[in-house]
């Protein structure tokens, strides 16, 4: 197996001033346009770090308009699936643990006909899971090198659907009640 590149210094940047953008300053701006006050956002950014896609019903107990809600979900996913790709990447030669954990991996990967076939797209089901979810498929993906165009592409679409699901769950059950 081959060293992993440690990113030059100008792309860690590029991927840290993308990453504060999507999870900081986008929702910010969002909630700025929608009229949410701070600490409501503060708070559901929390919620979305914490239980992922089950936030959206966190940000309608929160009144957050549903199109906020969606968002600044997607911005968040995407903030946090560029960053932990750029810490995986940083850290990737520093560590000899690390080093090891990957090259069984990907003798693993190497041995499992699923992984071959299907690829990436057997993670999609385990983006629900709430604090394993996105941030488990991002490290496991990383683990596997794969193309990043086609990983991120998979997760962010993955979340996307997530966000939708519990979006529209919510506000069904909550016009239910009222």
């Amino acid at each position: 197996m081959t060293d992993i590149p440690i990113p030059k210094p100008p792309r860690l940047a590029l991927h840290a001033i993308f990453t504060i953008l999507c999870l900081v300053m986008a929702p910010l701006a969002i909630a700025e346009m929608a009229g949410i006050p701070l600490l409501h956002m503060i708070s559901f950014i929390g919620a979305i770090l914490i239980f992922q896609p089950f936030a959206a019903s966190v940000g309608l107990v929160l009144g957050i308009v549903p199109w906020a809600i969606f968002a600044i979900m997607v911005s968040v996913g995407i903030g946090a699936v560029i960053g932990i790709l750029a810490l995986c990447d940083v850290f990737a030669r520093r560590s000899h643990r690390l080093n090891r954990m990957i090259q069984k991996v990907h003798e693993r990967t190497q041995q499992s006909t699923g992984f071959q076939k299907y690829g990436m797209l057997m993670f999609i089901p385990f983006i629900w899971v709430p604090g394993l979810g996105l941030y488990g498929c991002t490290l496991i993906a990383w683990l596997f090198e794969w193309r990043r165009s086609y990983h991120i592409a998979v997760l962010v679409s993955s979340w996307i659907v997530a966000v939708a699901i519990v979006l529209t769950a919510s506000l069904g059950i909550a016009i239910a009640i009222s």
